[in-house]
Parts: C-alpha cells; structure tokens; sequence
C-alpha cells in the first residue's frame, strides 16, 4: 500500500512539472505577441507552426521596422515601432511674459501651412516646470484629434490660445517696429509730422499685430516703411 501511494506523490508531480512547462511556453509565445488562439491550437493539436504571426497590441500603423526577414534576434530587440495616427500631439512654445496665462486643458486652434483653410483643435495637456534656458520659452503640449488622418507626424503648427478678451487694434506687422522688448509704431500727427509710439501687444499672425496699449482708436498708424522713420527718430535721440 505505501509503494502505491509513492507511485502516485510521484505522478503528481510530474503532472505539476508538465503544466508550469506549459504555462512558461505560453508565456513566453505571449511575449512575443502570439494570440491566445495561437496558443489554444498548438495546446489541442500538439502540432507546432514554422511561422509566428504577431498581432498588434494597438490599432495604428508600423511606422519604423528594425529588422529584415531572415535576421536573427535577441531579447529586448525593437522589431517595429507603431503609432496611432489618429492621436497625436502638439508640442509649442510660449515666450515667458505669456506662461502664467497657460493652464491644462485649454482649448488652441492650430493651423498647418499644407490646409492653410482649415483649423485644427488641440488642447493642453502638459505645461513644462522650467523655461528652456537657450530658447527662454516655456514647453506646453496638446491633444490632437486627427480624425481625417490630414495631420502628419513632424509637421509645423502655429498656435492660437485664447486666454481672455481685450480691444485691440490691429495693425499690419509692417508698422510694428521692434527694438529689444519694446514695440513702436510710427503715427501721423498732421502734415509732415510724425510721432513715434510705445505699445503694447501681441502677434495675431505672421501678417498682423494687435495693439492693445499704446494707440487711441482712429489714429493714422503708418502701415508701410516704419523701420525706415524709426531711423530718424532714433538718431534724433542720439
């Protein structure tokens, strides 16, 4: 009777052996991406497969592959690298006198030079702890929703981000002239004079410039050769 129950101890445990054999082969066809329904056919048929398919852990594209067929791998290699399209990200600079109006989660209208029509929605997700010391410009990060699959990665954005309402007159980015930090525009006063202006604003684009201090509504701010008049105002101060 002892004989038979060692007989059995021992059969058990080889039973035990066999299934974490098993459990580990799994495992290890899991680590590189087989399916549970890969594992399930080998597991009722007892018959391996020369070829390993290797399904996708998310829905994208294979945007860079690291190996050709026929090439040897070790553990940890990068086979490929995927990306969903349809999120991406958007990464921005802020100049420094604007951080404090930043916040996560607000809303920013992006434009691309391919659809120069078309507005873009992102919103902020990430706001940088440090100013970048050679740019001196404040990191933010946004949300892009590429539902039309028209955004590439890589591609250059502007960013427009509304932080509250003000007037403003807008003036075309030729009439703004730009020492240092300080803005002027050049306003015609009467007949042959001209009065040279501090403002305050912002860029609205690379063509207009939004005054919110500095000019009174209706004053006649010279559109064209600004740079050329600061000239002689300048060396009137020298």
């Amino acid at each position: 009777m002892a004989k038979v129950l060692e007989s059995n101890k021992t059969m058990s445990d080889l039973l035990g052996d066999a299934r974490i054999t098993q459990q580990a082969a799994a495992n290890r066809m899991r680590n590189l991406a087989a399916g549970d329904g890969d594992i399930k056919v080998i597991e009722t048929t007892g018959k391996t497969q020369n070829n390993l398919v290797m399904r996708s852990p998310l829905k994208g594209v294979v945007v860079k592959r690291n190996v050709e067929p026929g090439s040897a791998l070790s553990s940890g290699d990068v086979i490929a690298t995927l990306a969903d399209p349809k999120q991406l990200w958007f990464l921005g600079n802020v100049f420094e006198q604007d951080f404090r109006l930043i916040q996560p989660g607000q809303k920013m209208i992006l434009q691309v030079e391919a659809y120069p029509d078309k507005e873009f929605v992102a919103y902020a997700n990430y706001v940088a702890p440090a100013i970048d010391p050679q740019t001196r410009a404040l990191l933010i990060r946004a949300d892009i929703e590429n539902n039309d699959d028209l955004l590439r990665p890589d591609m250059y954005a502007s960013a427009k981000l509304t932080t509250g309402m003000a007037d403003a007159i807008v003036v075309p980015q030729t009439a703004v002239v730009r020492i240092r930090e300080m803005r002027y525009v050049i306003v015609k006063a009467g007949d042959e004079v001209y009065r040279r202006l501090p403002v305050k604003g912002y860029d609205l684009n690379s063509k207009a410039f939004a005054i919110t201090e500095g000019v009174e509504p209706g004053s006649r701010v010279l559109a064209e050769d600004a740079v050329l008049l600061n000239d002689r105002f300048a060396k009137q101060e020298d």
